[in-house]
């Protein structure tokens, strides 16, 4: 990577290689401006964007302030921005009619810029901004701007370079007035280069008042951060699990393990909940006094993460616990915030490798990372639009590579925002409006999912006199794709929205009072286009409220507290994919006093639960619960599909013994599936694992007793009556290094009660002498054996003409 400082009135220029601690010298040079607003080609001469391709693909940042220091605004644009070999860079040059006189002294004069019109100029990128600015990054105040009467007519930079005219297409702006004194960036990736070869980066820039840009250029882009052999830029569709990338073997865990887009889609996956049935009985997971309510539940691909706002200390603090798939609680309650004083409404979501949390807190929202035990994890990230307060409700989904957390504020009225985090917590985009209304009040409780590239968001707002429920889709680099979707038309109260992405489009289920108090479901295309009509799922007595909506990867699960029987109580239904209600209401809850407020959470192959409960003497406590889908034992080792990982091996459950098939057997392992840390995985990276014979699998300078010695030669010298030795070493040596014992007879058949040893535990050198005379007539016979740190690590002496090792003493 290198890190460019491209200043209109000076540069300087910072290069840093990746993996390396030092930096290379800063370069300062003076380039003055032309003023007021005019457009030039980028001086390539004065400020180096050249760069060495070291992969396919480069990725180019552009940043700067959006006000000067005096607090003036930096009307700045890009245009014509190509990427090309600095060799057809050279071979094309021009100066552009009516542009020559762009630089001033000590600027160079009739700077020739690159005449991208010219055949033969061949580029892996070039972007004219003609339509739009589809392929950078808009949401860190980076905006297409239309050059015409209305917005400026010269805000586009001539689109043909031979003859300096033509300037109605656009151009990239950074930054408006009314985005103040922010920081203002711009980013894209160029793919198809070839390594090794020198390539440029230039266009044409346009300021009113001189500044200093940052240009950063990372020439190797792709990132392992799951360390599964795959980068983000080869298919990895979730960077951070090392359990998902394009090839794995699909298993029963709620994840896409392969990444081809469906959850579970291996044979024996269950994802149909034909026969849902509840698992044991309720668990009670909060035992403390006052408050504890607005649960939020995450799968791991091993257990259940948990938040709650919990006010057992006399403030609103937020608590973390996790389950087992068997229902047992882990550890104790832990505080995420320590004392806060108004931290409500957690919302959590397992990114692969750890948990994103959001709640709010005092008025803004909080991102914190929390490992698998609920630790956090560096620091907090505060999330606000700085022109309101009384952030709430706020959500959050990872995509793979980001988070994206969305929220409610009063902007004026009550509107709804979302930001852009990476896995490290950094905000990655400004904070993004979703709704600006101003006509009415009333947007509220969004929530969010992430599919075919695109997040999608619902939240209830007032189109009418009531609340009703919308949707809206943002592209992670494009920002907001409005206008928004009504989903709802009625104007008579719709409530608590939920979505999820079924992998080809989104579903939608919200509590609705148009006909009493029902749970509706709507489908939304990929496109953001809702697909059919309003589908009612409950239709009893009473009110059905709050639900909760999960994909399977073959339908939807939606549980929600209705009081058909007489006190609210949970209910679970599914739904098809094509957004058909299927088989009846089942009732998941029974007991005196309130259960609602639920969460729900696919766990491949069952669903589980937490929500809120006052039935301890009116305590308001957390409880959990876990419905099973198709609970049979089709492998025959005692435990059913609905409480172990993998019901198609008999060796592979709960609390399984480590055996040597080359699978990991135990569900219980914190890693299952992968063979990291087992038996079957090589730990101490020396390529062998205990299962395939290693003798010490955390010691890599080992892993089996070495071999049969060979080549043994001696020559015996009668003037200094010394034997000399030398010999080579095993072929399998079992280790990076060996000792040798040297051992002599008289006996060719006895190397045990008549053996000597003349060397024991002689370094790596494959050479002895013995310096014991020969008796006239008299007979010696060698033999030499290796030995490393194994347990059984003393090699064979050799062996007979029926391959039986030939005995002998141990040294010394």
């Amino acid at each position: 990577m290198r890190v460019l400082h491209a200043g209109l009135t000076s540069l300087a220029v910072v290069a840093v290689v990746l993996g390396a601690s030092t930096t290379q010298a800063v370069v300062m040079i003076s380039l003055d401006r032309r003023f007021p607003s005019f457009y030039c080609p980028i001086d390539n001469d004065s400020f180096d964007l050249s760069f060495a391709a070291a992969t396919d693909r480069v990725k180019i940042k552009i940043q700067g302030n959006n006000f000067t220091g005096t607090g003036s605004w930096l009307t700045q644009r890009l245009d014509n921005m190509v990427v090309v070999p600095k060799s057809v860079f050279d071979a094309h040059r021009l100066i552009t009619p009516g542009w020559s006189a762009c630089y001033q002294p000590p600027g160079p004069a009739n700077y020739p810029g690159y005449d991208f019109s010219a055949a033969g100029t061949i580029e892996n990128f070039l972007d004219l901004f003609d339509a739009n600015a589809a392929a950078w990054d808009l949401t860190n105040y980076g905006w297409w701007e239309q050059a015409d009467a209305i917005n400026d007519p010269n805000a586009s930079a001539p689109r043909n370079s031979t003859t300096g005219a033509d300037r109605t297409g656009g151009a990239l702006a950074l930054g408006r007035q009314e985005d103040g004194a922010v920081t203002v960036s711009t980013d894209f990736t160029v793919t198809g280069l070839s390594p090794g070869t020198l390539y440029v980066l230039t266009g044409w820039w346009s300021t009113d008042t001189l500044n200093t840009l940052t240009v950063t250029i990372d020439t190797n882009p792709c990132v392992d951060a799951d360390g599964d052999g795959l980068t983000d830029c080869a298919g990895d569709c979730n960077d951070s699990d090392p359990k998902m990338r394009t090839g794995a073997v699909e298993v029963c865990d709620g994840r896409d393990n392969d990444c081809n887009g469906t959850v579970d889609d291996a044979a024996a996956c269950v994802r149909t909940c034909t026969t849902p049935s509840k698992l044991g009985s309720d668990v009670r997971v909060t035992n403390a006094e006052f408050d504890s309510s607005a649960a939020s539940i995450a799968w791991n691909g091993i257990d259940y993460g948990m938040l709650w706002k919990d006010s057992r200390n006399g403030d609103q603090e937020i608590f973390f616990t996790h389950m087992t798939p068997a229902g047992t609680k882990v550890g104790g309650d832990i505080s995420v915030t320590g004392p806060c004083g108004d931290c409500v409404n957690p919302r959590l979501v397992w990114s692969g490798t750890e948990y994103g949390a959001v709640w709010s807190q005092g008025g803004e929202i909080t991102f914190r990372r929390l490992d698998r035990a609920g630790t956090p994890i560096g620091t907090a990230t505060p999330l606000i639009d700085p022109a309101g307060s009384s952030a709430d409700e706020p959500d959050i989904v990872w995509t793979g590579l980001e988070y994206g957390v969305v929220w409610d504020q009063f902007v004026g009225p009550q509107q709804i925002r979302f930001a852009r985090v990476d896995r490290l917590g950094n905000k990655l985009s400004r904070i993004l409006h979703i709704t600006d209304d101003t006509s009415f009040f009333g947007n509220a409780r969004p929530r969010i999912a992430f599919g075919g590239g695109k997040y999608g968001i619902t939240w209830q707002g007032n189109a009418g006199s009531q609340p009703e429920i919308f949707f809206a889709r943002v592209d992670p680099r494009q920002g907001p794709l409005l206008p928004a979707v009504q989903v709802t038309t009625h104007n008579l109260v719709a409530l608590h929205p939920q979505i999820a992405w079924n992998g080809t489009e989104w579903g939608l289920a919200w509590e609705d009072h148009q006909t009493f108090t029902e749970i509706y479901f709507q489908r939304v295309s990929a496109l953001g286009a809702k697909v059919g009509g309003n589908v009612r799922i409950t239709n009893a007595a009473g009110v059905s409220l709050e639900p909760s909506l999960v994909w399977t990867g073959s339908e939807y699960g939606v549980v929600w507290d209705d009081d058909r029987s007489g006190n609210l109580e949970l209910w679970y239904a599914r739904i098809s994919s094509t957004g058909a209600k299927v088989g009846s209401d089942l009732q998941l809850t029974n007991d005196p006093g309130t259960s609602d407020m639920p969460a729900l959470a696919w766990g491949g192959s069952k669903f589980a639960m937490a929500w809120h409960d006052d039935r301890f003497a009116g305590e308001s406590e957390i409880l959990f619960l876990r419905l099973g889908c198709n609970c049979v034992d089709a492998d025959l080792d005692g435990q059913s599909s609905c409480v172990e990982c993998d019901d198609t091996r008999a060796a592979v459950f709960a609390g399984a013994a480590q055996i040597c098939d080359g699978l990991n057997n135990d569900c219980n392992s914190t890693i299952w599936p992968l063979l990291t840390g087992t038996n079957e995985g090589d730990v101490d990276g020396d390529s062998f694992s205990t299962c395939a014979g290693d003798c010490n699998d955390t010691n890599g300078a080992i892993w089996a007793t070495p071999g049969e010695v060979r080549s043994l030669l001696l020559n015996y010298s009668k003037l200094a009556s010394t034997t000399s030795l030398s010999w080579s070493a095993p072929l399998l040596p079992g280790g990076t290094s060996m000792l040798y014992d040297t051992l002599r007879s008289s006996t060719p058949t006895n190397f045990t009660t008549s053996a000597t040893c003349v060397e024991t535990n002689d370094g790596a050198n494959t050479v002895a002498s013995d310096a014991t005379a020969l008796a006239p007539g008299g007979v010696f016979f060698y033999l030499v054996r290796a030995e490393n740190s194994c347990p059984s690590g003393q090699g064979v002496l050799g062996r007979n003409h029926a391959g039986t090792p030939t005995p002998g003493r141990t040294c010394p």
